[in-house]
């Protein structure tokens, strides 16, 4: 019975291990992605806002099948990966990074300025 309990420990702090890698995988995608948007290179962003959204829905699934999702003991792994999804998608939908963020000396961002020019030229 005690070799249970340890074998048991030990498969639960490997698969912690694991996705602690997963997590922090994803937290390092997620990164690239905001600097990859913050530059305007939208293919590289693309690419990155995909692989996070998909390892992070990966984890997740990989929690519910060994019915770790809502165990208190992995409560902080769904939290990390549902709070990776959750700032990817906010990200992605108001549209932050903009390539031309706010600057203080013009008043404006970088994109209505440039229509302000075009409305000065025309």
């Amino acid at each position: 019975m005690e070799n249970r309990k340890a074998a048991a420990r030990r498969r639960y702090r490997q698969m912690e291990q694991i996705m602690t890698y997963g997590i922090l995988a994803s937290a390092g995608l997620f990164l690239i992605y905001l600097i990859a948007a913050g530059n305007g290179v939208v293919w590289l962003s693309a690419i990155t806002a995909i692989l996070t959204l998909v390892a992070s829905a990966a984890g997740i699934v990989f929690l519910y099948m060994t019915g770790e999702l809502m165990r208190k003991r992995s409560l902080w792994m769904t939290a990390a990966l549902g709070s990776i999804i959750a700032v990817l998608l906010v990200s992605m939908l108001l549209h932050y990074p903009a390539p031309k963020p706010f600057t203080p000396d013009s008043g404006t961002s970088g994109s209505s300025q440039q229509a302000g020019d075009m409305d000065a030229v025309g």
